[in-house]
């Protein structure tokens, strides 16, 4: 933490900091959480200028304010430090289903003109481009799949004879891929390390990558990372009209690429392969 980002930590606080510890993490910045000479903790995001931490404060924001979700509230949202309430929890899951379920329904109930964002966000320190589109099946094969695809096949984690077969794959995927009846306010990053809980309830959503778009993005990634299971996808039913057959029968599996392509440009390992899987059966 430098001097200065401790001194507008402070005066947006309006108390000391007493105590610094790690949090687990962060793919950006330097995550902190701070104790206050009042008793109250909060959370740091300590980066440098260009890491866009104003752009994920103004996400937690919307996914309040526009969808209803847990998320902190921001006090410093800027683009070298981000600064947030701390959260009480106990990162239990099993007794939180059903609440998770019915939060989880209420945010893709939330909708807008177009799919796309405001402006374009981050998916962990890789560029999201969120540009409006009437269309979300277009939007997906560009703007998720094509342009994970390219970032991976960059940095080695896809091969070239895979990216033209996933070529081949997205010029069939209007015809697999029914367009929503509205879009849906996304997380977008929908794993278990960004949602928090405590007891029975759902208590916290972090660590967006947020746009609009077809709600099963997000719930693909909950089947894929975690962190919910057959009560939740229950509770989700039972609070928002949903094909859940459909989904598991065929759509899980496609909108499962997105995050497997993410995976393969940040992490290489077998994602790309486990994508490439995927594709194969359906052509």
């Amino acid at each position: 933490m430098t001097p200065t980002q401790r001194q507008r930590i402070v005066q947006a606080a309006g108390a000391e900091i007493a105590s610094s510890g790690a949090l687990s993490g962060g793919c950006i910045a330097d995550v902190r959480k701070l104790s206050l000479s009042d008793g109250r903790a909060l959370v740091a995001k300590l980066g440098r200028h260009g890491d866009g931490l104003d752009v994920e404060g103004r996400s937690l924001t919307a996914l309040r304010d526009r969808g209803g979700a847990p998320t902190p509230e921001v006090l410093i949202g800027d683009d070298d430090l981000l600064v947030m309430r701390f959260i009480p929890n106990n990162g239990h899951r099993s007794s939180a289903e059903a609440h998770a379920g019915a939060v989880i329904a209420a945010l893709h109930n939330a909708s807008a003109p177009h799919y796309g964002f405001d402006e374009d966000v981050r998916v962990g320190p890789l560029p999201q481009p969120n540009p409006p589109a009437d269309l979300w099946v277009p939007f997906f094969i560009e703007h998720r799949l094509a342009y994970m695809a390219d970032i991976a096949l960059q940095r080695g984690s896809l091969a070239a004879e895979d990216r033209l077969v996933l070529d081949r794959f997205m010029a069939r995927l209007e015809r697999l891929l029914p367009e929503p009846d509205r879009p849906s306010l996304l997380h977008g990053d929908l794993w278990s390390g960004n949602v928090l809980f405590k007891g029975d309830q759902l208590v916290g959503l972090i660590d967006p990558a947020i746009c609009y778009g077809a709600e099963e993005i997000d719930l693909a990634m909950t089947t894929l990372f975690g962190p919910f299971g057959a009560d939740f996808f229950q509770s989700y039913c039972d609070h928002r009209q949903f094909d859940y057959a459909g989904f598991l029968e065929s759509r899980r599996d496609i909108y499962s690429l997105w995050p497997l392509l993410t995976h393969a440009a940040l992490f290489g390992g077998g994602y790309g392969q486990a994508a490439m899987r995927i594709v194969r059966r359906f052509l």
